[in-house]
């Protein structure tokens, strides 16, 4: 065997012919674009805490059910299936989520997309060793959307006076 043979994930298929990483590659795409048009859309108004609500508790849901697949296709093809989530959730926490204005007047001489990006991939990474690690996501989901919304409220250049604000609003009892 040449030392130029493709990794295990590159080689082709016996049956199909075809490379296993970008079949899995393209499968969990779909299933994470399925997941995301299931998210609730964003109203005028909604807070930090209502978006990470909806959009956590939905993508977190489909990962813990299907985390053996998840868990998998990242395993095969880490750079591809990663990026693919990284761009998904920074475009939705650019664009779509109440942070985007924070992360969009942070000043620095990196730009929103690569704060965006930054705060996608961590939170992919973190997601990933809580599938792993955890011996019954489904049950840790509450938890875990509360854990990737402080993280993320705090990470965004929000203000304290801008958290202060959200907690207060999750909060009304200051008990948190």
């Amino acid at each position: 065997m040449s030392d130029q043979s493709p990794p295990q994930n590159q080689q082709p298929h016996p049956q199909t012919g075809r490379s296993l990483a970008p079949l899995v590659n393209a499968a969990a795409l779909q299933r994470l674009e399925a997941t995301f048009e299931r998210v609730p859309p964003v109203e005028l108004g909604d807070t930090w805490t209502v978006f990470a609500q909806d959009t956590f508790l939905t993508l977190l849901t489909d990962l813990a059910e299907r985390r053996r697949f998840h868990l998998s296709a990242i395993t095969l093809n880490p750079t591809e299936v990663a990026g693919d989530f990284v761009r998904y959730i920074s475009h939705r926490l650019l664009d779509h989520s109440p942070l985007g204005p924070i992360i969009h007047r942070r000043p620095g001489p990196d730009t929103a997309t690569q704060r965006a990006e930054l705060l996608a991939a961590g939170t992919v990474w973190l997601v990933q060793q809580w599938l792993a690690a955890s011996p019954d996501p489904l049950t840790e989901i509450e938890d875990m959307v509360g854990r990737l919304s402080a993280l993320l409220l705090a990470s965004s250049g929000a203000t304290a006076a801008e958290i202060a604000a959200v907690r207060a609003a999750t909060d009304p009892e200051g008990a948190g």
